[in-house]
């Protein structure tokens, strides 16, 4: 498969700012989606820690990774640095979302990040079957395979506002708000 994502970074240099964001129309919704890839790190992350997952808000989703980055920036004192990667929820399932987050992009902060990524790695893996009655009824799903997010959000991301995938131990916990019926 092959998609044309998105990308931008939040990181300190002179102050925090985000990187040039090539669709103007996204740059309205980066605020809201750092605010909720922040909620999803521990309160005190280790220097080393990484939190990586999906945000999905109003039908778009983004990918991300969250770290420290040492002697950053331009006083060389450490900084957060946050990776993004968007595309509309009704593209994602030809993203295999555990596979784009293992892209250089996500793994090495770098003070000139591109505008764009082009993914070619595999597609969405299937979801189980009981995963989207389980969201509609409780709002939350344990132990998704991550390689499987894409095959959800795809039909069902604008079913719910806001969708968090987080990360841990090679599955992730599904949290959206209540569905629209």
């Amino acid at each position: 498969m092959s998609a044309r994502l998105v990308s931008a970074v939040y990181t300190a240099d002179r102050g925090y700012a985000w990187s040039a964001v090539a669709v103007p129309a996204l740059s309205a919704k980066l605020e809201e989606f750092l605010r909720s890839a922040q909620e999803m790190r521990p309160d005190f992350p280790g220097d080393d820690e990484e939190t990586m997952g999906v945000v999905a808000i109003g039908g778009d989703a983004a990918a991300f990774t969250i770290r420290r980055a040492k002697k950053w920036d331009s006083a060389e004192r450490d900084a957060d640095y946050a990776a993004f990667a968007f595309l509309p929820c009704r593209d994602a399932a030809v993203i295999d979302f555990a596979a784009l987050l293992d892209e250089e992009f996500f793994k090495t902060p770098s003070h000139t990040p591109p505008a764009f990524l082009d993914y070619t790695g595999p597609a969405s893996a299937t979801p189980p079957t009981d995963a989207a009655g389980r969201l509609l009824c409780r709002n939350s799903y344990d132990g998704l395979d991550p390689h499987a997010i894409g095959a959800l959000l795809a039909p069902y991301g604008r079913r719910a506002d806001r969708w968090t995938f987080t990360f841990s131990n090679g599955h992730c916990a599904v949290k959206t708000t209540p569905w629209k019926r």
